[in-house]
């Protein structure tokens, strides 16, 4: 992560930011107890899909889904100009496969 003062997508506020994609281009085997982790808790809700954006959370999404069965699709960003406050964009699913 990298110190500082930032504004998320969301409207909140955080003192560290975090490149997902920079996190992805480390060697496999260092991120996979915390993928493995991440995909035991989620398998404990059997889910028939995973949606995530095409960003870093895709690559995620795409690691931690691995058990039969579940599909892994991409959402795209869209900006909603007319919204203030929490929230001013939202991904809908593009209906792509990763």
């Amino acid at each position: 992560g990298r110190p500082g003062h930032f504004q998320m997508e969301s409207g909140n506020h955080s003192e560290w930011s975090f490149d997902l994609d920079k996190l992805f281009q480390a060697p496999a085997d260092s991120l996979e107890p915390g993928v493995a982790e991440y995909s035991r808790r989620l398998g404990a809700h059997r889910p028939d899909a995973v949606y995530a954006p095409m960003t870093g959370g895709a690559k995620l999404a795409e690691r931690i889904v691995s058990a039969p069965g579940v599909s892994s699709f991409f959402t795209e960003r869209r900006e909603q100009p007319e919204k203030t406050g929490r929230f001013p964009v939202e991904y809908t699913p593009d209906g792509r496969r990763m």
